[in-house]
């Protein structure tokens, strides 16, 4: 008893898998490229704004596909970004600068600043959004 197996056009098989692979990293590339746009974007648009230097900071890095990883950042420069982010401390006796009154004053109390979770904001939308988005560019289109 045998059993022979015969494949033909294993070929043109191997050539579609390749150009089904590459185009397959193109669009998890866009996607990422998308996502952190987006991400960027929102975090520009929901930043508070006093001199802007923190928005201007808000950069997104060229999305990078290395071996099996595609990653994609975005970052904000602002030292102080994540105090503003989620909030801090201000001890009595501080030195702060009143927009109002245009002069320096002292913190009267010790207390918790709230932050305002911007980035934090714009990050979970990102990744809710890229999960729905992965799942469209992994489809295969035949």
């Amino acid at each position: 008893m045998s059993i022979r197996i015969d494949v033909s056009g294993f070929g043109q098989l191997a050539a579609s898998i390749g150009r089904y692979n590459n185009q397959m990293k193109q669009r998890v590339k866009d996607t990422v490229d998308n996502t952190t746009t987006d991400i960027q974007s929102q975090a520009k648009a929901e930043a508070n704004v006093d001199t802007g230097d923190m928005r201007r900071k808000i950069e997104k890095k060229p999305t990078v596909s290395s071996g099996g990883t595609i990653r994609g950042s975005v970052q904000s420069l602002a030292e102080y970004t994540v105090h503003v982010n989620y909030g801090h401390m201000v001890r009595a006796g501080q030195i702060f600068y009143d927009k109002r009154s245009k002069s320096f004053k002292r913190v009267k109390r010790t207390r918790f600043i709230p932050g305002s979770y911007f980035f934090t904001r714009a990050v979970t939308k990102g990744k809710n959004e890229f999960a729905r988005e992965i799942g469209k560019a992994l489809r295969y289109d035949g």
